[in-house]
């Protein structure tokens, strides 16, 4: 009988396990990279590049959310820093390595609204970050797309340090992917 509610009470530990409050995340800008030198031969580039808009519905705080061994969703995962601010300060860090050079009123400007920056786990940790970016030269819209990557998953270890890890691995993938694409557009 004791081994039964010992049973029983392990097992309702570990269904609730991630029930147990909200998981902080503390998000820094990626730095940027000597790598993208190479993608733009003609100098810098003066861009003016305002900061994103987050344009997620709901609680612009929320990144993500934690799940119990059963799948149902127990906690958030948050920010206490806006993720627009997060992810546009890393491609600023990115491109501004001699590619682009900051300038208000450029002919060229980037924009971008944070359609999707999420984080789930059930076993795995995996995230996803969508942004839609436009570029503008002289008034006109020479680019508008949604970029989206999604970060292959990383295993459970149930501590809230991997939310942490995989939302800075994916938006290092999103750099690495779109970033050279945004500076030969630009």
């Amino acid at each position: 009988m004791c081994n039964k509610l010992k049973v029983v009470g392990f097992a309702l530990l570990a269904i609730s396990g991630c029930a147990f409050g909200d998981r902080e995340v503390d998000l820094m800008p990626m730095p940027g990279r000597v790598e993208m030198l190479e993608y733009d031969k003609r100098g810098p580039v003066e861009v003016s590049m305002p900061v994103f808009e987050d344009a997620r519905t709901g609680d612009k705080s929320v990144v993500g959310r934690a799940r119990c061994l059963l799948g149902i969703p127990t906690a958030k995962v948050v920010d206490k820093k806006p993720v627009a601010t997060w992810i546009w300060a890393s491609l600023v860090g990115r491109l501004a390595e001699k590619v682009v050079r900051l300038k208000d009123g450029s002919d060229i400007v980037l924009s971008g609204r944070i359609l999707e920056t999420d984080c789930d786990s059930y076993l795995l940790y995996w995230s996803r970050i969508t942004v839609e970016v436009t570029i503008r030269r002289k008034g006109q819209v020479v680019f508008r797309e949604a970029l989206t990557t999604t970060h292959r998953p990383i295993g459970w270890t149930g501590s809230s340090d991997e939310y942490q890890e995989v939302l800075q691995q994916n938006l290092r993938d999103w750099l690495d992917e779109h970033a050279p694409r945004i500076v030969e557009i630009s």
